[in-house]
């Protein structure tokens, strides 16, 4: 490959790609990427590997291999306990400082404030699929996950739908259906978590309102800037919403 053709920035359009930047990151590789083609390239050969890699086709290992690798695996597994026990201890106390007051690891939380704030600062990721007909988004998603979340039209009670997008946070693929609000944007993230049932908890955090809760096997958290009052309607309509 040519030098003009070269960018050293491309292994930081991977990390963005992947959710592995800070949102200061995020925004100055995405204004780079605006005025550079090699990285542009870059970006969308991520996108075509990672649609080809969901759409190809999976198949079950034989009997006898994954019988082989079971065994060879539970070997392993018996030479290395006495080495691991060590550093488990080891493990166990580290975390252990964290809780009483360590140095601060990101939580979920952050992670997905972290996305909201790049996907603002990058309109380019903001949105996968711009739609703003629930028909439209709902179908693009069963394409893209392995999941279908729920997708509703809210715009007869003041909260139209933009579309949404797929993210990666923790190595999961999550939904955001992406909501207007006047002039603010509200993202509602969505992802399978068994069927426990939990009620609607909220915070604030870098000036930013959250609501978690569960429905129907689903996680689901909204961010966005608006004001607790309005964050808390927007929840509470989507709950009554079919």
């Amino acid at each position: 490959m040519s030098a003009e053709l070269e960018c050293e920035q491309t292994l930081l359009v991977q990390a963005d790609f992947d959710g592995e930047l800070a949102a200061a990151e995020a925004f100055a590789i995405n204004q780079h990427r605006a005025h550079c083609a090699t990285c542009v390239r870059a970006y969308e050969t991520l996108l075509k590997t990672r649609d080809a890699t969901r759409r190809a086709a999976r198949f079950e290992a034989p009997a006898l291999l994954r019988a082989r690798v079971l065994k060879r695996a539970s070997i392993r597994k018996s030479r290395i306990a006495f080495w691991m026990s060590g550093a488990l201890v080891g493990a166990a106390a580290a975390s252990a400082l964290l809780l009483l007051g360590g140095p601060a690891s990101m939580t979920a939380t952050d992670a997905l404030i972290d996305s909201h704030v790049r996907a603002l600062q990058s309109p380019q990721h903001l949105l996968d699929v711009v739609s703003t007909e629930h028909h439209v988004v709902k179908p693009w998603f069963d394409g893209h996950l392995s999941f279908a979340p729920p997708v509703k039209d809210l715009a007869p009670t003041g909260y139209p739908l933009r579309g949404g997008r797929v993210d990666v946070l923790n190595g999961r693929s999550v939904a955001v259906l992406v909501y207007e609000a006047g002039q603010h944007t509200i993202d509602l993230f969505v992802w399978p978590q068994g069927e426990q049932q939990r009620a609607v908890r909220g915070s604030a955090e870098r000036g930013f309102n959250t609501r978690q809760w569960t429905s129907a096997g689903m996680e689901l958290t909204v961010i966005s800037d608006v004001n607790a009052d309005e964050l808390d309607t927007f929840v509470s309509r989507w709950q009554t919403a079919r």
